[in-house]
């Protein structure tokens, strides 16, 4: 995006400025205090220099002699050539410094707007697909309402169809925005604090509230090895069984079972939830908790908003916990919670 890149640009721009300024300051001081030692000595020699010319002392050379071998003494133009000399060393160098600051603070303001730019490209996502999937049931509700007010005549029967019709969108409208809603919620959520949790309870309360959809296609529990507890928040932990065995109900076939067990170690306590259902594509996978996205065709066709398993990897973040998933096509998929222990 041109905003981000300019942003950018400036945000190097005032990295090199300040990396400048300290580095000015540092060279000066630097200089200051090397040729301060310098500049006492050319004005030694100027002076002992001026005394040889005015007759007044004999010269004695800035020499000291080992043997009968005279180390050799620089001239006051020398000395000054290497003054000068320092000062063009001091400023190559700072250029050099400047030019390789100046690519290091490019690429670290380039990682510092990351995360920011991460944040604006999912909230440009989240309210795109949130438009298009509130655009569907009103354009059916504004269509059946303009086919209504077309008739001249509306009888009791069509009215109470039109009206019946407009009640299954505004239910869909409904769930929607709860949905919406719970996940900006569980979006600012951060780590709570834990306590410990009847995990026989927690599923029993999760699959009497699932119950309903169960039955109508005929699938039933197979529940083993629940009678154990762990440290997380219980609604936390309901709602997040019951979005998994909601979406495990929706994806199994009619007569099916759903499993539902833990394995507990010393160091974590594992709840599976498996079926054997329509399965997960592996090319989806990895894209499986991500806010809208809905996999392959057939788990499409289902009803769903594909917001329950973000909402789920976010709860569960809250509790210090994790959740993954694997699964086949036409075998099934199996969920596991991770608890430490």
């Amino acid at each position: 995006m041109i905003i981000f890149q300019t942003a950018r640009i400036k945000l190097t721009l005032w990295y090199v400025l300040i990396i400048a300024i300290i580095m000015s300051l540092f060279s000066f001081g630097f200089y200051q205090v090397s040729t301060r030692e310098l500049q006492r000595i050319i004005n030694r020699m100027e002076m002992d220099q001026k005394i040889q010319e005015s007759g007044l002392a004999v010269r004695l050379p800035m020499q000291r002699v080992f043997g009968t071998t005279p180390l050799y003494s620089p001239t006051i133009e020398e000395l000054k050539n290497l003054r000068r000399k320092s000062i063009v060393s001091l400023l190559s160098i700072n250029s050099l410094i400047l030019v390789l600051s100046g690519i290091a603070s490019y690429f670290l303001a380039g990682q510092t707007l990351k995360p920011i730019q991460k944040m604006v490209n999912e909230q440009n996502d989240f309210i795109s697909n949130a438009s298009h999937e509130l655009r569907t049931p009103l354009a059916v509700l504004r269509a059946e309402l303009e086919s209504q007010l077309l008739e001249k005549n509306i009888n009791d029967k069509a009215a109470r169809h039109l009206i019946s019709s407009n009640l299954e969108e505004v239910s869909t409208l409904q769930s929607l925005t709860d949905q919406l809603l719970q996940l900006a919620q569980v979006g600012v959520l951060e780590k709570i604090e834990l306590e410990k949790v009847s995990l026989k309870k927690a599923v029993t309360t999760a699959i009497k509230k699932t119950n309903s959809l169960a039955k109508k296609k005929n699938i039933s529990f197979k529940i083993s090895q629940i009678d154990s507890q762990l440290n997380a928040n219980f609604d936390y932990l309901v709602e997040t069984l019951i979005i998994l065995i909601d979406n495990a109900i929706k994806y199994s076939n009619s007569d099916s079972t759903i499993k539902i067990s833990v394995k507990q170690t010393d160091t974590q306590t594992k709840i599976s939830i498996s079926d054997n259902g329509i399965g997960i594509n592996q090319d989806d996978l990895e894209h499986i908790f991500e806010r809208f996205y809905r996999a392959d065709k057939s788990r499409s066709a289902t009803n769903g908003y594909g917001l329950g398993l973000a909402i789920a990897k976010k709860l569960m973040k809250a509790q210090d916990a994790d959740i993954n998933i694997s699964s086949k096509e036409n075998i099934g998929t199996v969920v596991t919670l991770v608890f430490p222990s």
